[in-house]
């Protein structure tokens, strides 16, 4: 089943491209975008604690 996607453009810092590109690199995500969905994934599926202070 195809689902529909939405292209975005997003900035992140220089360090965690470096650990999502070596990921893709060792073949646990096909691509970036699939790195980015499966952290937003998990995120939101956790019991709603941000790892981020301030975030809201």
């Amino acid at each position: 089943m195809f689902t529909e996607v939405e292209r975005l453009k997003i900035s992140l810092d220089r360090e965690t491209v470096k650990w999502i590109d070596e990921r893709v690199a060792l073949k646990q995500f096909a691509d970036r975008s699939e790195a980015i969905e499966y952290a937003l994934k998990t995120l939101r599926s956790s019991d709603g604690v941000h790892p981020f202070d301030g975030a809201v």
